[in-house]
């Protein structure tokens, strides 16, 4: 693949072309590879990476690849990516903002031009610089519902470990009261049943 659709676009890009313009299970596969390279994550070391719920993202190929390299994945559910997904609340609004911006100057300068691949790069590139920060990433995880979610839902567990350990106690002390009841009734009939017993015995 030539290089010049990616010419401008951030450092340290890659880009490989779709026959369909979509994602596969294959360019997944080889983006994921990019990030391990990038974010470096060993066994030890884990990363979390938030998805969509894609098929792409849930092969075999990728559980295989991120366990052996300490990537821990996170699917987000279906519909939810606009309360869950950090990217979606603070970086996606802004980054479509600035690349529009980019793309009127563009044709502001070039009139009667229309933008092509060639030019996205370097447009999309301009773009992500303005807006990509560790403030922004830092917003994106404070205004989501993800890290709540995640809260309730240990939160949940071990509410549901205790009662059913509560609820194991409770059933415990009731038998041993019937059992204690039941004892203390039949009392009068084992001793009438253990009396000739122990006479026997007393006689022999």
């Amino acid at each position: 693949m030539s290089h010049l659709p990616i010419a401008g676009a951030p450092a340290g890009s890659v880009g490989y072309p779709s026959g369909s313009g979509w994602v596969t299970n294959e360019l997944f596969v080889k983006w994921l590879e990019h990030f391990i390279g990038f974010a470096k994550p060993t066994v030890d070391n884990k990363v979390t990476l938030l998805l969509d719920g894609h098929a792409s993202h849930k092969t075999l190929e990728v559980v295989e690849l991120c366990r052996e390299n300490g990537v821990v994945l996170i699917c987000v559910p279906p519909h939810t990516t606009h309360q869950m997904q950090p990217l979606d609340k603070t970086v996606y609004g802004p980054m479509k903002k600035n690349y529009n911006e980019q793309c009127d100057c563009w044709m502001l300068k070039n009139p009667a031009q229309r933008i092509t691949m060639f030019e996205q790069g370097a447009l999309f590139g301009a773009a992500f610089v303005k807006t990509a920060g560790m403030q922004k990433a830092v917003n994106g995880f404070e205004k989501t519902v993800l890290l709540t979610q995640m809260y309730s839902v240990m939160r949940t567990s071990c509410h549901v470990k205790l009662q059913m350990r509560h609820n194991l106690c409770q059933q415990e002390t009731l038998m041993n009261r019937k059992i204690s009841l039941c004892l203390s009734a039949q009392q009068p009939l084992i001793q009438m049943l253990l009396l000739p017993r122990m006479l026997m015995i007393g006689w022999y």
